[in-house]
């Protein structure tokens, strides 16, 4: 059953015997995870991204939140972060090579345009081409026989320009170009890019969005598969350590209760 936005914010979509019953989850504070045997822990570690073994990988507490954000994004799996820069750099290390291109607004969050001007150029020789992005054409123009990502952000900084998502979306899938998309103004409570989305997306076109709620950072991703590469299209996390602290995890859980008395009535 499809849950409205109101209702995913204020409940939590967990099996709730898992807790001995529990209305609010426990916080899992510990670190480590044991297992039953020798056989049990091998099976975790080939299987990483569907088993806790280490916090710094996996947390029940992080995940319970990661799968209600990924519902209120209309995806199918999410990432949490410490922060908007650490996803903005996860997705384009992921995606980028050295020598690669890249096609971005003009006007796109600071700290992300030093990332793209003043660290990926230097150290990984990676051009970046900035549009207005209030037309198609502009990143038509842009493409280069070595572009491999477009970054998008709609509403974009200081001015809120808007680009049309699924026409670039289209643009890139045509060209084999991956495309991320800063949804931080909007949030997926007012614009879910993924559902801009044309098609269902293959492990050859991913599509990657980000989005800030007050401390909150995340990376969703929507794939043809349930069966989502996680520690591939991470870069390791666990070995970065660039995981969400599990106490500001609490902490959003309960301002996505009481968010809804001070938006009022949300988009379905």
């Amino acid at each position: 059953m499809k849950r409205k936005p109101s209702t995913l914010l204020c409940h939590d979509i967990n099996d709730s015997s898992l807790y001995h019953g529990a209305v609010v989850p426990p916080i899992f504070q510990n670190s480590l995870f044991t297992f039953n045997d020798w056989d049990a822990i091998d099976n975790a570690f080939n299987n990483r991204e569907h088993n806790f073994i280490y916090s710094r990988g996996r947390n029940p507490t992080v995940q319970l939140v990661e799968e209600k954000l990924a519902q209120l994004a209309c995806g199918e799996r999410a990432q949490l972060f410490p922060s908007g820069m650490a996803a903005i750099t996860a997705a384009c290390l992921h995606f980028l090579k050295p020598t690669a291109h890249i096609i971005a607004i003009k006007n796109m969050y600071g700290p992300a345009n030093n990332l793209l001007v003043n660290y990926l150029s230097k150290k990984m020789q990676i051009e970046t081409t900035f549009v207005s992005g209030c037309d198609i054409h502009d990143f038509e123009e842009a493409i280069q026989s070595n572009t491999a990502l477009i970054y998008l952000e709609s509403p974009s900084s200081a001015i809120f320009s808007l680009q049309d998502i699924k026409a670039v979306t289209c643009l890139a899938k045509e060209h084999g170009i991956k495309t991320i998309i800063d949804n931080t103004w909007a949030t997926p409570l007012y614009q879910k890019p993924l559902s801009e989305v044309p098609v269902i997306l293959s492990d050859n076109q991913d599509f990657f969005v980000k989005f800030i709620d007050y401390i909150l950072y995340i990376k969703t991703v929507k794939l043809n598969s349930l069966d989502f590469k996680l520690i591939e299209a991470y870069f390791e996390q666990i070995i970065d350590g660039m995981v969400y602290e599990i106490y500001f995890t609490e902490i959003l859980k309960e301002h996505n209760r009481t968010i809804i008395q001070h938006l009022g009535d949300l988009p379905e």
